[in-house]
């Protein structure tokens, strides 16, 4: 049975896609910040702080197929290479998907906020490794 890593994945986009990977076979991690109940012994929720990286560092010990990263590395977006290569070592896949970079600056975040491609000039935006 294949395994994978949700990081923050009781949100928005990461509800969908547990289903999804359970309704696929894959056994299911969820790192969340809330107390989650299941019932289904292949999807666990983990109550505890993902930006803890020796928490997280052994966790990923357990080697996943794929572990897909949700969160929102600020108030200093350099938090993310340290996790990103961590993740990247020890699993076949790695993916960050965050609604935090769709957006522009707003305080809180909403679908109304500008988007950040709508404000920003195409060379402001960076690509991790470059």
């Amino acid at each position: 049975m294949k395994k994978a890593l949700f990081i923050g994945g009781n949100g928005a986009i990461g509800t969908y896609l547990i289903k999804e990977a359970r309704a696929a076979g894959w056994a299911v991690d969820v790192v969340c910040m809330e107390e989650t109940a299941s019932n289904d012994p292949f999807l666990r929720y983990i109550k505890h702080d993902a930006r803890d990286f020796a928490y997280m560092k052994a966790l990923v010990n357990d080697r996943y197929d794929v572990i897909v990263d949700f969160m929102v590395y600020q108030p200093n977006p350099d938090d993310f290479h340290p996790f990103a290569d961590l993740y990247m070592e020890k699993a076949n896949h790695y993916l960050w998907l965050s609604t935090y970079r769709v957006y522009g600056p707003s305080s809180p975040i909403t679908e109304k906020s500008p988007r950040l491609y709508d404000i920003t000039l195409p060379d402001d935006f960076v690509r991790y490794g470059e």
